[in-house]
């Protein structure tokens, strides 16, 4: 029998009702968050297809902007190639009950600073959407879905569920680089 309540759905929505009562900050220039960034955090995702279709895009941001700090947040090892980011390992006994990062893990990642966090996982996941949350980023990017508009800031949205993955990737390694040309307005 499946049940109406879950930890999942009750958190979500204790974090919309918090963002409700929440100062609402400033509109700010996605170009100029991307432009000042030094510090990027990436959630990589976990499901081999996915982390193959995601590689490449991830891979054309850290070779377009060599000045900036990637830091690259998975559960499992990535290949050599990627020696020049700093992995992030997220284990189990970072998590909480429901699956969310502990005060600990949060510190850590908000102790790197971090500019930009940028959650690669197509479909939501509440985990890395709330580390981006959390994570002190002035611009979050994520794939759009129900709950996007709690996490991040700027969301690529597929154009249906008939484009492939490696598209989607593509879309959003598109958007990243063109931060540098356009003047999109966020909500930090």
């Amino acid at each position: 029998m499946m049940s109406l309540f879950t930890p999942d759905k009750f958190l979500i929505s204790l974090m919309k009702l918090w963002q409700r009562v929440q100062f609402r900050p400033p509109m700010f220039s996605a170009t100029d968050l991307w432009r000042r960034a030094r510090t990027v955090l990436i959630c990589f995702p976990e499901e081999y297809r996915e982390r193959l279709a995601a590689e490449p895009a991830v891979r054309s941001i850290v070779e377009a902007f060599p000045k900036k700090r990637f830091f690259i947040l998975t559960t499992k090892a990535l290949p050599e190639r990627w020696l020049n980011v700093e992995l992030i390992h997220l284990r189990g006994s970072d998590l909480n009950m429901f699956s969310l990062p502990n005060s600990d893990f949060i510190r850590f990642i908000q102790d790197k600073a971090v500019d930009v966090a940028v959650d690669l996982w197509p479909s939501f996941n509440l985990t890395n959407a709330s580390i981006c949350r959390r994570s002190g980023a002035a611009l979050r990017v994520g794939f759009g879905g129900e709950h996007a508009a709690s996490f991040y800031n700027l969301m690529i949205v597929p154009r249906g569920p008939e484009e492939s993955l490696p598209r989607q990737y593509e879309a959003m390694a598109e958007t990243i680089l063109n931060l540098e040309r356009s003047e999109a307005q966020i909500e930090a």
